[in-house]
């Protein structure tokens, strides 16, 4: 039975995610109007956005270095409060800041390094937790972030038509504050103890106690690589058409608050995926769920991209619900089936970095040349066609029967069966 103890932090957790998904809203989606709402155009808000990915992908290995290195000295969630508070002090900058193209591209460098940083932090602080025997229900707590998203969207949306760009980044500002307070007032907890209990946990979690390089992963596991290739394809598939969602509904007709709209019917169809995840997986399972991501993932960005209407439009946003909906868990489940224990946490956080760092990277500053030298149905169009590609590279790392070679022995690596 859960004690007191778990369930007040199970509450504040909760209100953590809360807090943090109504605040990555207004960045996540509404980025790109807010942009143009400053006056930038196609290929400076693609250029923008590429500057802003890459930032994270640095900043994110840097960070975890950090708190890799500072473990049993600093707390998390105290790396994790001043973070927040870069954000803060960037986002006040952006909205005090007039049309200015350079000085817009150093913003987004400071804002990637901080804001766009945070949610893998929390995730980290709620692994210290979990790591230390403590119950806290991950999935359930992050379930709220997903329903305050989905409203949080559809009334950004109406603010954002009413009020323009700036009323959204002072939104950005209170729950910015509101999550520092959250996080600075949680309960204090170090990942490691030098205590001898601790030790033997670590060692007993950890047998050979070797840890090895990204590299060397992506050498010796062959799936494992394809499967980080199949990601970095899917994510820039994605990034390359919802960076200009805004575009295509206005096209149909639509505005920010339909913008709103959709993004409230993606954010819902992740919910259900608690449910029905498990038995999914045990019928069908990881393989098939593996590839049926990237598959539904693809077709999402089809019938979103080119949809007659906007019912159409928002009806496609319900594919989230296999798409990325179930890559969350799935994706977990793959790196403990592919790499060595003791490199789980960097298996896991090489997705990260490959998918919404480098990949929407890549598909910003892509997206925005394509948009201009062409079109947006010709953008849109490479979008489809790269997610395809993920789909058979993602089919290829699951299912065929890679060898791995090490220490004189064969062993064949596969998870179909899984």
């Amino acid at each position: 039975m859960i004690t007191a103890k778990d369930r007040r932090l199970n509450i504040h957790y909760s209100g953590i995610q809360g807090s943090y998904w109504i605040l990555a809203a207004v960045y996540f989606v509404f980025l790109t109007p807010i942009l143009q709402d400053k006056g930038f155009g196609n290929y400076q808000i693609g250029i923008l956005l590429a500057i802003r990915s890459l930032a994270t992908m640095i900043s994110q290995l840097t960070l975890s270095a950090i708190a890799d290195k500072f473990a049993g000295k600093i707390p998390l969630k105290y790396i994790l409060s001043m973070v927040i508070c870069g954000g803060i002090l960037g986002t006040t900058v952006f909205l005090c800041l007039a049309e200015g193209f350079f000085a817009t591209c150093i913003l987004f460098v400071w804002l990637g390094a901080t804001v766009f940083c945070i949610a893998p932090l929390m995730d980290s602080l709620a692994m210290e937790f979990i790591d230390r025997g403590r119950r806290l229900n991950y999935t359930a707590c992050r379930s709220i972030g997903s329903v305050t998203w989905a409203f949080a969207c559809i009334i950004l949306g109406w603010l954002m038509q009413r009020g323009g760009g700036d009323s959204l980044l002072i939104v950005e500002i209170a729950f910015l504050a509101l999550l520092f307070l959250g996080v600075f007032t949680m309960e204090t907890i170090m990942r490691f103890e030098n205590d001898e209990e601790s030790i033997r946990k670590t060692q007993e979690k950890f047998p050979d106690n070797k840890s090895h390089s990204i590299l060397y992963l992506l050498r010796t596991y062959p799936n494992y690589t394809l499967f980080i290739v199949a990601f970095f394809l899917c994510y820039m598939s994605s990034t390359i058409c919802n960076n200009f969602q805004i575009d295509v509904i206005t096209s149909l007709g639509g505005d920010n608050t339909w913008l709103g709209y959709a993004e409230f019917i993606l954010a819902i169809s992740e919910v259900p995926v608690i449910l029905f995840y498990n038995p999914l997986k045990k019928k069908v399972g990881l393989s098939w769920i593996l590839v049926m991501v990237m598959f539904f993932c693809t077709m999402k960005v089809f019938f979103q991209s080119f949809a007659p209407n906007l019912t159409c439009h928002l009806i496609a946003q319900i594919f989230e619900m296999l798409g990325f909906g179930m890559s969350y868990s799935a994706s977990l489940q793959f790196v403990m089936a592919t790499v060595p224990m003791a490199d789980a946490v960097k298996g896991q956080g090489m997705i990260t970095v490959a998918g919404t760092g480098l990949g929407s990277c890549v598909a910003s500053y892509l997206g925005g040349i394509l948009y201009d030298t062409f079109n947006l149905n010709v953008m849109l169009a490479v979008g489809v066609i790269i997610g395809i590609f993920s789909v058979a590279v993602m089919a290829i790392a699951v299912w065929y029967p890679w060898k791995l070679k090490k220490a004189g022995t064969e062993k064949y690596i596969t998870i179909s069966s899984e």
